[in-house]
């Protein structure tokens, strides 16, 4: 048995110049599986040579500068018993060198007196270009090899020699992408009527959004009656967006001022259909009192911004300033929290009895603040400001509860948490969202 030679084989055609282009392979294998032959396969042609370590092939000129795929199969006893493969750049006109370790394909050696030397499944492999041969299970130890019952699988595209697998898309040839897309309508009424004048009905925006893809497809606005358009099918939510908010002339009937809101949910959509959106709104109007006054001297009181939460919806709705007495809004029918927004805070001048008692104080940028000391409120819980005891949820999800000056926010100090403690303007002050 050779076990170290140089063989020159002649693959397809003929070198065309004096100068071949080779193929030079060092094949590693172990010499206990007791190997007969080597068969080699490169651009769709085979040869086979005695057991060798090194083979020298030579392959035509035209194949220089192309990456190929070299196979190298082991045999003993007329069967393919190892296997192994490399890709290598050809060099026209000069010599390409590559190395390929031989697996075995049927088991490796084992000894028959020992316990559990076949249960390593071996990994799958090619027979052929179009054959992938796979373990189906544990072997047994049959003279001195391990034998395996395997599973041949035809690969209609190709068997895949590095990873084990059949190709699934053929080489060289475009992939085949199918996708199933439906044209899919609808209709939209606010409280049973279409609302197609922007001016006095005003209009928004709708759209789907694939559940499980977050996709999202624009699907026309309000004023228009029907909007068809082409989805992939599966299943969406539909979403309503205010754009403009109508006049509302004569009552009539006006969009939503719902900020972003899910007004249908799980459509599953698997043929052209229609699906008739409809909304009932109503009309929510407020008032908004601090310790029973209205607050409407947006200098002396400040002012705040009222809104509107629907949590099941995930949206918002503007509800006015404080200063406002009333804000009537046309929202979508639901539960809702209402929440609070300092904007600018108010000089007290209302509250504050003693003038003389107030002075200025510079801050360090500059800026000037008014400080009413009369107007702070005591320790011992005497007048001295308009308090507002609330709780709500912070931007980080903690709820809050805090006592602080509705009126006099910009005095020297501030009176937060329990009754009786004091806290400096340099600590965080009331601003914010506040739940209420």
């Amino acid at each position: 048995m050779t076990t170290r030679a140089v063989l020159a084989i002649l693959i397809a055609f003929a070198a065309c110049s004096d100068t071949p282009t080779s193929i030079t392979l060092d094949v590693t294998y172990d010499n206990a599986w007791m190997l007969d032959q080597l068969d080699l396969a490169i651009g769709g042609k085979r040869s086979t040579t005695e057991l060798t370590t090194k083979v020298r092939l030579l392959v035509p000129d035209p194949w220089g500068g192309q990456a190929m795929t070299v196979a190298v199969d082991g045999v003993r006893d007329g069967e393919r018993f190892a296997h192994g493969e490399t890709e290598i750049e050809l060099i026209a006109g000069g010599e390409a060198r590559g190395t390929i370790t031989l697996v075995p394909l049927f088991g490796p050696v084992c000894d028959a007196a020992a316990e559990d030397q076949c249960a390593t499944v071996p990994p799958p492999a090619c027979l052929d270009a179009n054959t992938l041969h796979t373990a189906t299970g544990p072997g047994t130890c049959v003279d001195n090899v391990c034998s395996y019952e395997f599973q041949d699988t035809e690969c209609p595209n190709g068997c895949v020699y590095t990873a084990w697998v059949c190709y699934q898309v053929r080489v060289g040839v475009p992939p085949e992408i199918a996708v199933t897309g439906v044209t899919v309508d609808r209709t939209f009424k606010v409280n049973g009527s279409f609302v197609t004048d922007t001016s006095i009905n005003g209009y928004g925006a709708l759209f789907l959004r694939n559940t499980v893809t977050g996709d999202e497809v624009n699907w026309g606005s309000t004023y228009q009656p029907t909007t068809p358009v082409p989805v992939l099918v599966g299943t969406y939510d539909v979403f309503y967006e205010m754009t403009t908010p109508g006049s509302g002339t004569g009552g009539a009937i006006t969009v939503p001022r719902n900020k972003r809101a899910r007004i249908a949910s799980a459509v599953a959509i698997t043929a052209a259909t229609t699906i008739d959106l409809a909304v009932t709104t109503v009309r929510a109007d407020r008032t908004f009192e601090v310790n029973g006054t209205t607050v409407t001297d947006t200098t002396a009181n400040g002012y705040g911004s009222v809104y509107l939460r629907n949590v099941a919806l995930g949206d918002e709705v503007s509800w006015g300033g404080t200063y406002q007495s009333t804000y009537p809004v046309q929202i979508l029918a639901g539960t809702y929290d209402v929440f609070y927004e300092n904007d600018e805070p108010g000089l007290g001048s209302r509250w504050r009895g003693d003038r003389a008692a107030q002075h200025q104080r510079a801050d360090r940028d500059g800026r000037e603040h008014h400080d009413d000391r009369a107007a702070r409120p005591r320790r011992d819980g005497g007048q001295g400001g308009s308090l507002v005891q609330g709780q709500w949820r912070g931007r980080d999800g903690h709820v809050r509860e805090r006592l602080w000056l509705a009126d006099a926010a910009q005095s020297h100090h501030r009176r937060s948490g329990a009754v009786g403690r004091d806290v400096p303007d340099d600590q965080p002050g009331p601003g914010g969202r506040r739940h209420v």
